[in-house]
């Protein structure tokens, strides 16, 4: 009898234990659904609910039954967890908006902002700026550039535009990463897609302006030493234009041939700051630079080695001075007579009115300068120097065709030992 009632306490306690055990399991999945929520919306929809942290996460997905919802619930929570999902509906176009005043505009100079504009309203956001933030994948980032490489340049004065530069191309990568890197730092996004692509991976060396360049004879146009001679010759003419008052076109264009300076170094020289004239040096210490809807800025240039001071011939030295004497209340040496806009065009008529061939722009004068010092036997680090360039790799790179002449000379060196 004892024997009975021991079997069925034994089987009760079995059932009991059972029935524990299921209740667990019950616990454990109600545990697991209690770590989000989800809502049967209509057509074959759901909307599912995640709290973190104090931050509420939602997202709508396609979920034609409950065992659909609960799968992708229980994806979505696991993103969540693992900080791999993004909290934001933003398109690209709204989130560069936030980036632009939070950042471009708050950190970098005033000539920055219109310039980022241009490229983000002409270059990037046409094709970019309606994606969602949070679809923006490396994929779609590699199809986005190599179509950039097919862009050209958009001037209206041109009939035909051509490929976009190197450096354009370049920049509109830096705006995309940096923007989209920003995102990550801001937390708005998981990851930086862009990081996927190195630019080194998008094969620059092959873009249309690129294949153009290595077809073409020279990289650069320049005066030869008879042109330059003869452009100094007429510079000195009092009677080469009856427009020019003081000279101080003349004057500007004959300091750019000796320099090598660009316009906005030209721009931003001062009498007392930068021109000494028992030293017979200049010195590059601010630019100038023209922005839309600013106008002049005054700035400090963006490379260190563009502060420089080089020494200035003896012919140039006594043509500012008299210069200097002839307008003594100028604080600035070009600047208060000058119209850095409408100075390319007067140059460009000028050449024409005097049969200079060939017809360069205001910065090809600065390639004259190089071209030929280097023509004449100056070492192509001074040269580097007075150019301010960063890296004596950029004027060899830049410049090396005008070396072609030292072969011959070696040669000559050898046949003569």
């Amino acid at each position: 009898m004892s024997q009975n009632i021991n079997a069925d306490i034994l089987k009760q306690l079995s059932e009991i234990q059972k029935q524990l055990q299921n209740s667990n399991i019950k616990t454990t999945e109600n545990k697991k659904r209690k770590k989000g929520s989800y809502q049967m919306l209509k057509n074959g929809k759901a909307r599912l609910y995640y709290m973190l942290d104090r931050i509420r996460y939602d997202e709508t997905i396609n979920a034609s039954s409950p065992e659909i919802a609960e799968r992708k619930l229980a994806l979505f929570v696991d993103k969540i967890e693992k900080r791999q999902y993004c909290n934001t509906n933003l398109t690209y176009s709204e989130f560069c908006q936030i980036w632009m005043d939070k950042h471009v505009r708050a950190n970098c100079s005033e000539s920055v902002a219109p310039k980022y504009l241009f490229y983000l309203n002409n270059r990037i956001l046409p094709y970019l700026g309606n994606y969602k933030l949070k679809n923006i994948n490396s994929s779609l980032l590699l199809d986005y550039f190599n179509m950039a490489k097919k862009f050209k340049t958009e001037y209206k004065d041109r009939k035909t535009n051509t490929p976009i530069s190197k450096g354009t191309y370049l920049k509109l990568y830096e705006i995309v990463s940096g923007s989209l890197q920003k995102a990550f730092e801001w937390d708005y996004i998981p990851s930086n897609p862009c990081r996927k692509i190195p630019a080194k991976t998008l094969n620059l060396n092959k873009l249309p302006s690129e294949r153009a360049k290595l077809s073409s004879k020279s990289k650069i146009r320049a005066y030869d030493i008879p042109t330059y001679k003869l452009v100094i010759n007429l510079l000195n003419n009092e009677n080469t234009d009856k427009f020019d008052t003081n000279r101080a076109k003349k004057i500007l264009i004959e300091t750019a041939l000796k320099t090598g300076f660009c316009r906005e170094e030209l721009a931003g020289l001062k009498w007392k700051r930068d021109f000494n004239y028992k030293n017979s040096t200049l010195s590059i210490n601010s630019v100038r630079i023209y922005v839309k809807g600013s106008g002049w800025i005054e700035k400090e240039p963006k490379v260190f080695s563009r502060r420089r001071t080089i020494k200035i011939p003896s012919s140039l030295n006594e043509l500012l001075n008299t210069y200097l004497k002839e307008n003594p209340n100028n604080e600035n040496i070009f600047f208060d007579t000058i119209n850095f806009i409408s100075i390319t065009g007067w140059f460009k008529k000028w050449q024409e009115k005097n049969n200079i061939t060939p017809i360069l722009t205001l910065h090809e004068l600065r390639h004259t300068h190089p071209t030929i010092l280097l023509k004449n036997g100056a070492k192509i680090k001074d040269v580097s120097m007075r150019l301010g360039h960063s890296n004596i790799n950029i004027t060899l790179q830049t410049y090396t065709e005008y070396l072609k002449d030292d072969d011959d000379m070696i040669a000559n060196i050898l046949d003569e030992i």
